[in-house]
């Protein structure tokens, strides 16, 4: 009896070990993954702020330039809404133009007289760190 006694008591003796390291194991993977999850997500937060100002993309945004008589005609056709203070309609005109209202959406216009036969008409997008030619054509 006392062997028996004595093989039970060894044999659990070498599980409880086992399941020892294994729960160990387990813990640390699963640490070790929480760990990750939130230092990824303090680089994307990181990244997100780290994003310049000049790193502004220009709008989608479709324009028809047509010539009616001595004036300029510019169409916004399509795309998505734009900050009306961004876009300018310039080149061979007597001056400079701006679009009414806060936003340029479809179908609004601007006219402007040419300074020129074959002149050269331009929508250029810009803020404070980039600006962009949207639409150019002669007219």
């Amino acid at each position: 009896m006392t062997d028996t006694h004595r093989q039970t008591r060894e044999t659990n003796r070498a599980v409880s070990p086992i399941i020892g390291v294994v729960l160990l194991i387990g813990i640390t993977i699963v640490l070790s993954a929480v760990v990750a999850v939130f230092a990824l997500e303090a680089i994307q937060d990181q990244h997100e702020q780290d994003a310049q100002p000049w790193d502004e993309q220009p709008p989608e945004a479709t324009f028809d330039i047509d010539r009616i008589g001595d004036d300029a005609l510019v169409t916004y056709t399509g795309g998505e809404e734009i900050d009306a203070t961004e876009i300018a309609v310039a080149g061979d005109l007597n001056s400079s133009a701006q679009f009414d209202g806060d936003t340029v959406t479809n179908g609004e216009t601007v006219m402007k007289p040419v300074t020129a036969d074959n002149a050269t008409v331009r929508v250029v997008w810009s803020t404070a760190y980039s600006e962009e030619t949207l639409a150019e054509a002669e007219i």
